[in-house]
């Protein structure tokens, strides 16, 4: 998921690094493995940088018990706060979709829906699933 549109936002003010707090996946699908397989990884970072509307986001994942990677997402945050990022990560062993969006308080929270889509190896057991979470972030630090 890429070319999101940046949105209305004006200067820097929604950067900074978020940490999850609290999740919950909301639906899962496997085509390929089992729903079982997946969690939320409370403790994971977000780095948010917006320049203009423009949005990048960093997700660290501290765990990597699914061999989970550093992963890169792009789109746009409003004026209000409400922003939608999107990736598309590859590897030799398989790809990763995301799309990321929600709601930010700069300085305090965020509210996040997140779905993405695993196909390939994770960890060396193969995956095929569409997952959906819900996440808030608690704000850690300015960039």
């Amino acid at each position: 998921m890429t070319n999101l549109p940046r949105g209305n936002a004006v200067g820097t003010a929604f950067s900074g690094t978020y940490l999850l707090k609290d999740g919950k996946i909301t639906a899962c699908e496997c085509r390929m493995n089992e729903c079982s397989r997946w969690s939320v990884s409370r403790g994971d970072t977000f780095t948010f940088t917006e320049t203009d509307g423009a949005l990048h986001v960093l997700l660290h994942s501290i765990t990597n018990t699914m061999g989970a990677m550093d992963q890169m997402f792009d789109g746009g945050i409003n004026r209000g706060g409400d922003f939608r990022v999107g990736s598309t990560y590859t590897r030799q062993d398989g790809a990763f979709y995301g799309l990321l969006s929600g709601t930010m308080v700069p300085g305090v929270s965020a509210d996040v829906e997140s779905r993405t889509t695993a196909k390939g190896q994770v960890v060396g057991e193969d995956f095929d699933c569409d997952l959906a979470l819900n996440a808030t972030l608690s704000y850690l630090s300015s960039p």
